[in-house]
């Protein structure tokens, strides 16, 4: 499974909202009065961060198992 493949199952895991673009991860937020959103690049670096952190998860489980 590939790092982003990853980071999008952690995301799910987490509730947290992304769309895939080309390949890449873009994560919205709003504005406090809710009536603006921006769409942001999450870096490679974060992907990779939650990636490993969906691995961990997985290994506890399976050791928990």
């Amino acid at each position: 499974m590939t790092n982003i493949a990853k980071a999008m199952k952690y995301m799910d895991g987490i509730g947290m909202n992304y769309d895939i673009m080309d390949g890449k991860m873009f994560i919205e937020a709003w504005t406090q009065d809710v009536t603006d959103s921006y769409q942001f690049q999450v870096a490679e670096e974060e992907i990779d961060t939650m990636a490993e952190c969906y691995d961990k998860r997985n290994k506890t489980k399976e050791v928990a198992q």
